[in-house]
């Protein structure tokens, strides 16, 4: 098992790019094509860094795949995701000392450092982490609930969007693999994270080193969390506003015509689903915040750059962190109330749109009972012309006035016809009425208090 694990480790080197230096007045486009990945500048438009031909062969040649399989020992080896670090480039010697030089070297430029697949083992190994803790960083698992564990080297962020290893020293972002119908130049969903995420770094870092006015320094970690947690919420926001739009469009086109169509209602649907899906999504980053915010321990914990110095933060002393962790609880909290807002908007509407469906069917039924009601008066009124149409020998031909008498018993019979049945329908209408106030009212009746005797 060991000699497999040092073979891991040595294939896992061959597929690490060529270290490229991200320079802060650089702008890098990612360009993907089969089998290899370019990195290219725009301006020189030469190669920055480029796969090796032998990252698609040898071990690393199989397929990528979104379920895993037992009977695969590639899936429970290796992490099907495209795992790209972030560090600045020059740091020997400075682990044990977070001062204005770590900042300037992470300004002036970043080491970007891409794997197409890594080794399980070697990521625990790397970072301090238990195998149970991969399965957060599993990219295959879509709807894994939103998690800021705090390890002993390092914080692991899993997000709906961004599955991420933290550490003092840099940031390991894991990214899903192309799937097999799906070629690598439409996947640039990776690369745009990932520049974004560097972007953030460089202007948090830029911001907080320019405004430091003591020797108190953000650490690292705190800068990458909150690009990271910017990162999310950015994208929940711009999920937010569109959902919204859909739901004032749909509100708006529903109110302003007198029918309501199908497309109406398949939509409001597809926007309910929507909704409830950025509903949970939205809740799920809150409730991870939250849970940081209400471990104290773990709070204090999240200072690697002070743990890995052997400083430990005491009770109380973690505001920095706090204050980051508040303030995106705050975002992620005001983006939840606007998706509940937008859902009850919905059910409103739907419940609106019920009670409409409900009235026009009782007014059909009541039309419909009226036509039978007058078809019974009619088939009452026919009988006796039924009987007279058979022609028998009645002696009613010879009385003058005969004609007229049975055509006003006619009459008489349909009109009882017609008070039968209307009297009938008021008669079923009020019993269905009490029926409906017994059950929307209470049963139960209150019981009297008993009289005092007299004494």
């Amino acid at each position: 098992m060991l000699g497999l694990s040092k073979h891991a480790v040595k294939g896992l080197n061959r597929v690490i790019r060529k270290p490229t230096l991200y320079c802060a007045n650089h702008r890098l486009t990612f360009d993907y094509s089969r089998p290899t990945a370019y990195l290219r500048h725009p301006g020189l438009g030469i190669s920055l860094f480029r796969g090796y031909p032998g990252a698609s062969s040898s071990s690393f040649n199989q397929q990528s795949k979104r379920l895993l399989s037992i009977d695969s020992k590639n899936d429970r080896e290796y992490l099907n995701a495209r795992c790209t670090t972030i560090s600045p480039p020059s740091q020997t010697g400075q682990h044990n000392a977070n001062d204005g030089s770590f900042i300037n070297s992470l300004l002036s430029n970043l080491l970007v450092e891409t794997t197409q697949k890594v080794s399980k083992v070697h990521l625990c190994h790397e970072n301090g982490i238990q195998p149970r803790d991969l399965r957060s960083l599993d990219t295959d698992m879509r709807d894994l609930p939103a998690s800021i564990l705090v390890r002993s080297e390092s914080i692991l962020f899993c997000t709906p969007n961004i599955r991420a290893i933290i550490k003092a020293d840099k940031l390991i972002m894991l990214e899903p693999l192309a799937t097999d119908d799906e070629p690598r130049s439409n996947d640039p969903e990776a690369s745009v994270i990932v520049q974004n995420v560097v972007s953030d770094i460089q202007h948090l870092g830029s911001r907080i080193h320019t405004s430091q006015q003591n020797d108190t320094t953000v650490p690292f970690e705190f800068i990458v969390l909150e690009s990271l947690l910017s990162q999310e919420v950015h994208h929940l926001s711009q999920t937010s506003s569109e959902l919204t739009g859909r739901v004032n469009a749909l509100l708006s086109s529903m109110s302003s015509q007198d029918v309501i169509s199908t497309a109406h209602m398949q939509e409001m649907i597809e926007v309910k689903d929507a909704n409830e899906i950025f509903l949970r999504a939205a809740t799920s980053v809150r409730d991870a915040i939250a849970e940081v915010l209400s471990e104290p321990d773990d709070m204090r914990r999240m200072y690697l750059t002070g743990l890995r110095a052997g400083r430990l933060r005491e009770y109380g002393d973690d505001d920095e962190v706090e204050l980051l962790l508040e303030t995106y609880l705050k975002y992620s909290t005001s983006l939840t109330l606007t998706a509940s807002r937008n859902l009850q908007r919905l059910n409103s509407a739907s419940q609106h749109l019920t009670l409409l469906l409900s009235s026009t069917r009782n007014r059909l039924l009541h039309l419909e009972i009226r036509l039978e009601i007058a078809m019974l008066a009619m088939s009452a009124g026919a009988l006796p012309a039924a009987i007279f149409g058979m022609n028998l020998v009645s002696h009613l031909e010879d009385h003058p006035w005969a004609f007229w008498e049975v055509t006003a018993g006619i009459g008489m019979i349909a009109f009882v016809a017609t008070q039968i049945g209307r009297y009938g329908l008021r008669r079923a209408r009020r019993v269905k009425m009490e029926q409906a106030g017994l059950l929307a009212g209470s049963n139960d009746k209150i019981p009297h208090a008993p009289r005092q005797p007299h004494i």
